[in-house]
């Protein structure tokens, strides 16, 4: 998942924040997905 990794330094902060608010325990793949839309 190499789009996620790239994803992830793009809108670090924001899908960080996504990860807090979405869920803790996932690791932030598929709370990236929320972000992207």
């Amino acid at each position: 998942m190499a789009i996620v990794r790239i994803f992830s330094e793009t809108a670090g902060a924001v899908w960080k924040v996504t990860v807090r608010i979405g869920d803790p325990v996932a690791e932030g793949e598929p709370v990236i997905i929320l972000g992207n839309r």
